[in-house]
């Protein structure tokens, strides 16, 4: 077998292990989730905002509890290989300032928005929509590079295009206006990991016990690989 052909599958089986991390719908149930906390948060005092780091802390370990209650059962333990902490808080936040900065010239250059207008805060809340939609295409291509799957570019596109249309409609109160966009997207990303859980519990039956050790054996066996 050539190397190309080598690199092609290793490819493929690093594909498979990651679209079993999003199968069963929890992580687009727990952004969902997070989204609506962030909106519930977003009028009260800046200190309450930071329970959203102890929300997310405890989204992660409630996963682990309902993944060892309804997935593993159901298409065995699995185990995607993990990136390197460091590099990929670097990548996002240079990826966010990179944004940002596009984002800006943007305002500045087409939209035609008067600079000194940014010292209103009022401003920020009013094009922060957008600017998150932009921010969200980060996750969703890294997804779709990792999973194969170019459905997950909805996450970026959708995210935008709400983004638009709220700063489109031009709520009176910018704040309320992100406030509305938080809980629009929280509750699509809720909806539609709530349908890809009940489709996933449909489809995969509780499966017997030396069935999943079996395929957890051929799980291990393909993060060994790649």
């Amino acid at each position: 077998m050539s190397d190309n052909h080598k690199s092609v599958n290793l490819k493929e089986i690093s594909q498979k292990v990651y679209r079993n991390d999003y199968i069963d719908g929890f992580t687009f149930i727990f952004l969902g989730a997070f989204l609506l906390l962030a909106a519930g948060t977003i009028n009260l005092n800046p200190v309450f905002m930071s329970l959203l780091i102890v929300a997310f802390i405890a989204f992660f370990q409630l996963s682990k509890v309902l993944r060892n209650r309804y997935t593993y059962p159901r298409i065995g333990y699995f185990q995607v290989k993990t990136d390197d902490p460091k590099k990929l808080i670097s990548g996002m936040l240079l990826f966010t300032v990179m944004v940002l900065i596009v984002f800006f010239l943007l305002l500045f250059t087409f939209v035609g928005v008067d600079p000194e207008a940014l010292y209103d805060f009022e401003n920020w809340y009013r094009f922060l929509p957008i600017y998150l939609g932009l921010v969200m295409f980060g996750p969703s291509l890294d997804i779709v590079d990792k999973t194969g799957q170019r459905k997950y570019y909805g996450l970026g596109i959708v995210s935008t295009i709400l983004g638009l249309l709220i700063v489109w409609l031009n709520f009176q109160n910018a704040k309320f206006g992100f406030t509305i966009y938080l809980l629009l997207l929280g509750s699509i990303s809720c909806i539609i990991g709530g349908i890809t859980f009940v489709r996933f519990i449909k489809k995969y039956p509780i499966i017997p016990d030396s069935e999943q050790s079996e395929m957890e054996e051929e799980n291990d066996d393909s993060q060994e690989k790649y």
